[in-house]
């Protein structure tokens, strides 16, 4: 049962992490381009960002307390497949992401806003996107990794 539980755990997270950032890059950002001008388009992001890095963070964490009692379940990463190794690598590259946005570029965002820098504001703005977007692409593959992995190797 703690298996199937593990498993179940992991993989919820994991589709809500990566469904949180196939949401923000391909429906909230056209969108949002698509009827909110400058500042308005900032501030919306800057609010949904700042929620969408909690839910991911808690995901996140979730991904890898379950993935690494499933590794010690297993006897440890010597002992886990290719795919497995990879998937983690490629996890912890994307979760390493959810901070590097959080400490970064949205603090930045936050205290342009805060300060009246349209400019700064959108120059965060951008970076947080950028990092998204590679937190995406590690994170999708990561995923794919580990619902198809097994089948590659």
């Amino acid at each position: 049962m703690e298996t199937f539980l593990l498993y179940l755990l992991h993989g919820l997270a994991a589709m809500v992490w990566v469904g949180g950032l196939v949401f923000a890059g391909f429906v909230l950002q056209p969108a949002a381009r698509e009827v909110l001008d400058g500042e308005r388009h900032t501030r919306l992001w800057a609010r949904a960002l700042g929620t969408f890095l909690v839910w991911s963070a808690a995901a996140a964490l979730l991904v890898l307390l379950t993935g690494f009692r499933m590794t010690a379940a297993f006897g440890g990463m010597a002992r886990l497949p290719l795919h497995v190794n990879l998937m983690m690598l490629f996890g912890l590259l994307a979760a390493g992401l959810i901070a590097a946005v959080a400490l970064g570029p949205y603090r930045a965002l936050r205290t342009a806003l805060a300060a009246g820098d349209a400019p700064a504001a959108r120059v965060a703005l951008r970076r947080a996107r950028t990092l998204m977007w590679i937190e995406l692409h590690l994170g999708a593959i990561a995923f794919a990794l580990g619902v198809s992995g097994k089948f590659l190797v």
